[in-house]
């Protein structure tokens, strides 16, 4: 796979990484450390946090969307990208706030992108599956058997949000049709 500087990224897309995030004022901040190396906007959704998840985000030098009571990781992705659609960009990364995701794979996710603009791009964890607890894993193959069937492809961790996703993808199924709460 081909890796690119950083100033070519952004010549290929307009690209920010989202972050939802609750109770994970240990680990946010590496995290949005890391990826700002690849990409020059971080945006935290703080998905009512009762740490100090927006103010350790904020001070590594990611913007903060505050959501006023948590509402599960689907409603802050929802908030987040409505949020990225309003800025004008072109696509997004998802990452974990739990350290889960190596910031350092960010370059794969661009190079990718560049090849394949039009297609939602997913991690996997199953390089190191020794890593995931077996029954976590077991649920994981299980998922992954039956969505892998009603897609009619492959897909090797499917329940991985670490993923590249392009705006326009995003933007066919409106994000403002749903009920966004902040």
């Amino acid at each position: 796979m081909k890796f690119l500087r950083k100033r070519e990224y952004k010549l290929a897309s307009n690209v920010c990484v989202v972050i939802p995030a609750y109770n994970a004022s240990r680990t946010i901040g590496n995290i949005v450390t890391g990826a700002l190396k690849y990409v020059s906007k971080i945006i935290v959704a703080d998905d009512g946090s009762t740490d100090n998840t927006a103010v350790v985000a904020s001070g590594a030098g990611a913007e903060i969307v505050i959501i006023d009571k948590n509402r599960g990781k689907g409603n802050a992705l929802r908030v987040l990208f409505q949020k990225t659609i309003d800025e004008g960009y072109d696509a997004v990364i998802s990452m974990d706030a739990d350290e889960q995701h190596d910031p350092e794979e960010i370059s794969k996710f661009l190079a990718a992108h560049i090849t394949h603009p039009d297609e939602i791009i997913s991690g996997s964890r199953m390089k190191e599956k020794e890593k995931i607890p077996r029954a976590r894993y077991n649920s994981m193959c299980i998922a992954r058997y039956y969505i892998s069937l009603a897609s009619n492809q492959f897909l090797e961790d499917t329940q991985c949000g670490f993923r590249l996703y392009p705006l326009s993808i995003i933007k066919k199924n409106p994000v403002e049709d749903r009920k966004i709460r902040y």
